[in-house]
């Protein structure tokens, strides 16, 4: 689906704001995870220093909401 600056699709009316963020995340979940050495835009995790794709990113993301959201249980 190619989309033009003001985020309309070839198809239809403007994306809703929700519509635009899913589409977003599918792009970032389904890069390449040697776009690091090639350049480009990629989720990563840090301090082990990996790039995330598919089912890898969406359980990162999933933990990392879910530790927000627990209180910490060091304090």
């Amino acid at each position: 689906m190619t989309k033009s600056h003001d985020d309309k699709t070839p198809e239809g009316p403007a994306l809703t704001p929700d519509q635009r963020d899913a589409e977003r995340y599918r792009w970032l979940r389904e890069r390449d995870v040697d776009t690091i050495y090639m350049g480009g835009v990629f989720v990563g995790k840090t301090p082990e220093n990996l790039v995330l794709n598919g089912i890898d990113c969406d359980a990162a993301v999933d933990a990392a909401r879910i530790a927000e959201q627990q209180p910490d249980a060091g304090e």
